[in-house]
């Protein structure tokens, strides 16, 4: 077994994991290579919802709901970040699906009874189907159709993993097989050493690449972080001198000017339109050091006005028609 990189969290290897499994056991399915790995472990409990530091309950704003406003849910978790299988997920398509690439594993099918009655049902469902069919082919190619029901199956076919490169023709197993023993004879035949080496390689590989990817991706965010509270203290230094230099109200103006000309810009970007005015207009025009008009920030009872809800009246607008048939 390889020597596990300082990057990786764990120590075991997967790939040692099923090899020793299918060694004792023949056949065994992904929902009994989880059960027998994972056993004594406790999963990761996915969260619902996030508690802020306020105590209350963490909300995102939507656009698409009355409200304006739903509970933020986390991101998924993986159920067990610090055990190689980590999700019945990456253990069927990373781990066994790497496995049966390289011919070290495949699926073979096993022929067992039915004995459910739910499965017996489907079986004689499915015989039914299969007779319409046959009846209304029958009497669409002009032929005599068929007078009684297939035979319902009695067999299911179930998926096991095994040891070994699929062989061809592909066998088909009985029931019986499932509880034949390996021996010892079996495994060194259908095991390949030093391909299993391999892919124990390429797991540490792709788990330390994995890892140092994290640490990149956490690298380049304290960068910005660090980048953006820079930033943000220069700002507030710069807003601290304008103010003791009795530069506020000048300060308001900049940043509503700057406000006002990204906003023709964006216009112009969606008209096409020449706004070369309004910007010069606005670069040299003196704005209020308020943030709103006085009318605006007045307590005003609202009002409706032509159908909508105005927070300081308007005239309304006169209906063309009406002052068309006054005037004569």
């Amino acid at each position: 077994m390889t020597t596990p990189s300082p990057h990786t969290l764990w120590t075991r290897s997967a790939t040692a994991i099923v090899k020793g499994m299918l060694q004792k056991h023949r056949f065994l399915k992904t929902q009994d290579i989880w059960r027998m790995g994972t056993e004594g472990t406790r999963p990761t409990i996915q969260a619902t919802q996030m508690i802020d530091a306020q105590g209350r309950i963490r909300m995102k704003r939507v656009s698409n709901i009355r409200e304006g406003r739903r509970i933020w849910v986390p991101p998924p978790v993986t159920p067990l970040p610090h055990h190689p299988f980590q999700a019945m997920r990456f253990l069927k398509h990373n781990i066994l699906g790497g496995l049966e690439a390289q011919n070290l594993v495949h699926k073979t099918v096993v022929k067992v009874p039915i004995r459910s009655a739910e499965g017996i049902l489907e079986a004689e469902r499915s015989a039914m189907r299969v007779y319409r069919r046959q009846v209304f082919e029958a009497k669409k190619a002009g032929l005599e159709p068929p007078t009684s029901v297939p035979e319902p199956r009695t067999h299911e076919r179930e998926y096991y993993w095994t040891l070994g490169a699929p062989s061809e023709p592909r066998v088909i197993y009985e029931e019986s097989d499932l509880s034949k023993p390996m021996t010892k004879e079996e495994v060194e035949a259908k095991t390949d050493e030093l391909g299993w080496e391999r892919a124990e390689q390429l797991e540490k590989a792709y788990h330390d690449a994995k890892a140092l990817e994290r640490e990149l991706i956490d690298a380049r965010k304290a960068v910005r972080k660090a980048k953006f509270l820079a930033e943000r203290q220069q700002l507030k230094e710069e807003r601290r001198e304008m103010l003791e230099q009795g530069l506020g109200p000048k300060l308001a103006q900049e940043k509503r000017r700057a406000a006002a000309i990204e906003s023709i810009e964006n216009y112009a970007r969606e008209t096409g339109e020449d706004v070369s005015d309004w910007i010069k207009e606005l670069e040299e025009a003196v704005l209020p050091s308020n943030r709103y008009p006085e009318r605006v920030t007045e307590v005003v009872n609202p009002v409706r006005v032509d159908g909508k809800l105005r927070l300081t009246p308007g005239i309304p607008r006169q209906n063309t028609a009406k002052t068309l048939s006054s005037r004569k």
